[in-house]
């Protein structure tokens, strides 16, 4: 879990001012309001790693699924690499 997403889930499930949990934390509140719109982003993925993760995660099951379940990820990387 993330700084800012950790921030945010203080909020949702407590009730704790954003401003309290930066300040405790040691986190600019700029910086989490700028996490803040990018979580906004339609996809739901906040930075191009997390795009390039969830692009991977993809490739992986199917790779998975494709060798029913019996390469481990040795075999997995193999496969996806070629």
């Amino acid at each position: 879990m993330s700084v800012a997403r950790f921030i945010a889930d203080q909020r949702t499930k407590y009730r704790v001012p954003h401003a309290v949990t930066c300040r405790v934390l040691q986190v600019s509140l700029a910086w989490f309001s700028k996490w803040l719109g990018r979580a906004e982003d339609p996809d739901g993925l906040h930075t191009d790693t997390d795009r390039r993760r969830a692009e991977l995660d993809v490739a992986v099951a199917k790779a998975f699924a494709k060798a029913k379940g019996l390469h481990g990820s040795p075999r997995l990387v193999d496969d996806l690499r070629e």
